[in-house]
């Protein structure tokens, strides 16, 4: 199930309707505290999986990050809530705001996710058509069939040795790599320009290092 765009329809099957209605009824004020926020979502989320056979949940999108209002959503604690329901469901997180927003995210340290996505056109400052894709290659979802990209790639090994998940995104169809590429120089920029220019915040190292970017 995708839950996408527009705030509030964003988690699961509607769940932070009301958790919005709960925010409008406190005088149409937002979360004035990161315990309050994270109690906002969880207690949504425990409603709509109580009305959710556990069967049915193959796969959910949770945002780490809303755009209006800006919020940061307590996804370490939802994914271990949906763990907890269903083992078997995918956890995808959808990270588009987060890569240059959140400081030292290092996406191992969520725990309970199988995959996340995050643009580099927004915060991070490189060019549209930037992204990375993270597999949690410890999940158990992983094989050698998935995930795949939409065409495969020319790296693909021919007979019976597997091709690895690097090797499957590494060079696909005859697209144009600039804006993935330019990812790494992004990356410099906010170590030597912004982080003099802004040194009260913390936006270095993304993942304690940079990230292998395909």
């Amino acid at each position: 199930m995708r839950f996408n765009h527009p705030w509030p329809t964003r988690l699961a099957w509607g769940i932070l309707s009301p958790a919005r209605r709960r925010q409008q009824q406190q005088q149409q004020q937002q979360p004035n505290s990161s315990s309050s926020t994270t109690n906002c979502f969880v207690e949504a989320l425990q409603t709509k999986l109580a009305e959710i056979p556990a069967e049915q949940l193959k796969m959910i999108v949770l945002d780490h990050m809303v755009s209006v209002p800006a919020i940061k959503e307590p996804v370490a604690d939802l994914a271990a809530m949906v763990k907890a329901f269903q083992p078997q469901c995918f956890v995808l997180v959808d990270g588009a705001h987060t890569i240059g927003q959140i400081q030292n995210l290092h996406l191992p340290a969520i725990g309970n996710i199988d995959a996340y996505l995050s643009n580099g056109h927004k915060w991070l400052y490189s060019p549209k058509g930037s992204a990375l894709l993270w597999i949690n290659t410890t999940s158990g979802f992983v094989t050698d069939t998935f995930p795949e990209p939409t065409v495969i790639s020319s790296t693909n090994v021919i007979g019976n040795e597997t091709t690895s998940l690097s090797q499957r995104f590494a060079y696909v169809s005859s697209r144009d790599y600039t804006a993935w590429l330019s990812m790494d120089a992004a990356l410099d920029f906010r170590q030597t320009i912004l982080a003099v220019m802004l040194p009260f915040i913390n936006i270095v190292e993304p993942w304690q290092s940079k990230p292998n970017i395909f």
